[in-house]
């Protein structure tokens, strides 16, 4: 399985002033290094959930179809397209009559309509492509849990600037895990 991101997030689940707020700082001088450091925070918080709190379109790459294809993040909005190489290495695109989603299960999960089965597939690497959009357009769907997290995990990593070696706050694990998606 292989994640190829297609369409960035264009926001973060936290805004310039909550950091700047959070941290009582009120000069602009270290704005870009606050950005980078939210950047840096939302990805990590991302990555420890499974979660996409901001819009973002992903690509996921197999070599053949599973019996049920788990999609590597939550909450998604969409199914793109589900396209895969047949036995002649010909490109096509399953009809969504092909196949059912559960866009509110976690994972969520793509599986062949009842009583049929996946295509078989061209014997190659990253034979199946599966296109969906995760994550919210409404930052009210962002838990405060999570950005709560996104704060104390910037502040730390804001007070220690140096490249030394230290583990993310515990209370960072405490307000993720409830949120974590399990695969």
């Amino acid at each position: 399985m292989k994640t190829q991101l297609i369409t960035a997030r264009i926001k973060n689940s936290v805004t310039l002033d909550d950091v700047k707020n959070h941290l009582r700082i009120t000069a602009t001088d270290e704005d870009d290094y606050l950005s980078a450091l939210m950047d840096a925070a939302q990805e990590f918080c991302e990555d420890y959930t499974n979660r996409k709190y901001e819009a973002e379109t992903w690509k996921l790459l197999l070599d053949e179809f599973p019996k049920v294809i788990e999609l590597p993040f939550s909450p998604v909005s969409s199914v793109t397209h589900v396209k895969y190489y047949d036995t002649d290495e010909n490109q096509q695109t399953l009809s969504t009559d092909d196949y059912e989603t559960s866009l509110n299960a976690e994972p969520v999960t793509i599986k062949p309509v009842t009583d049929s089965s996946f295509p078989s597939t061209y014997d190659m690497y990253e034979a199946v492509e599966v296109q969906f959009v995760c994550g919210a357009s409404a930052p009210a769907i962002c838990p405060m849990t999570f950005r709560q997290a996104i704060l104390i995990l910037i502040a730390d990593m804001y007070q220690k600037r140096e490249s030394t070696v230290h583990r993310y706050p515990d209370t960072v694990d405490m307000l993720l895990q409830p949120l974590k998606v399990h695969y």
